[in-house]
């Protein structure tokens, strides 16, 4: 039996090509998978489709994460939490190159702003890619409400047209505390860890709420501890779309 002599290979756009006599001959046993991506954490609506030396990628992987929302803010009431502004949702997606659509129209909403005092936080922008009349997209988290009822957190945003929809968490509830209730506030995490939510303070005496970390986390909510002093919430954290190839 005669063996073909494989003089390199090559990595094209997520492909591998041998070069043996004759030319080169793509490796269709061998992958290398993603090698490459970029990050794009603001709107882009002609982003270019991705390259490498100078060939399109012929694959594409999307992770889309939506943006969160901001923390609910608090009255006078000793005792008062404002509720957790809700984490954005992840969408990842495969997508394939279509001959003469070279461009992407990327969406990245702004991150939920913080709750002013006796205020709900801001809601999360959605975040979105629009490929060949094709989104892909993840809503941002809904923003924490006031302390001033008992009130469920700021809800996670919801994923479409990915392979993987993974709707985002929500934040934790609003209220006033008593000997039977107890509110924390805090922000909603990021799925596949992308982003962690505020934690409410500690301070007896109340603090402001405490801005998500990461990407796509919602924002905790004030609290007043034994204070009546307003307090404001905390800001969610803007999303992004990676793109591998």
């Amino acid at each position: 039996m005669s063996r073909l002599k494989v003089n390199e290979i090559l990595d094209v756009a997520g492909d591998q090509f041998a070069n043996v006599a004759g030319g080169y001959i793509m490796n269709t046993i061998l992958g290398t998978g993603f090698a490459n991506m970029t990050l794009v954490e603001a709107t882009d609506a002609s982003k270019a489709w991705p390259t490498t030396n100078g060939i399109y990628a012929r694959r594409i992987k999307l992770t889309i994460v939506g943006s969160g929302g901001g923390g609910g803010g608090t009255n006078v009431t000793s005792g008062q939490t404002g509720g957790g502004g809700g984490s954005g949702a992840v969408c990842v997606a495969f997508i394939n190159y279509v001959d003469g659509l070279n461009t992407l129209n990327i969406t990245v909403g702004a991150a939920g702003t913080a709750g002013a005092v006796n205020a709900t936080g801001g809601t999360g922008g959605t975040v979105s890619v629009v490929y060949n009349s094709v989104t892909y997209q993840s809503t941002g988290g809904v923003g924490g409400t006031t302390g001033n009822a008992a009130t469920a957190g700021g809800a996670g945003g919801t994923a479409t047209g990915g392979t993987l929809n993974l709707a985002g968490n929500s934040g934790a509830g609003s209220g006033t505390m008593s000997a039977t209730n107890s509110y924390i506030g805090n922000g909603g995490m990021t799925p596949l860890g992308f982003g962690q939510g505020g934690v409410s303070g500690v301070t007896v005496g109340g603090q402001i709420g405490i801005a998500g970390t990461g990407n796509g986390s919602g924002g905790s909510g004030g609290r007043n501890g034994t204070g009546t002093t307003q307090r404001t919430g905390g800001a969610g954290t803007i999303g992004f779309v990676l793109l591998e190839y």
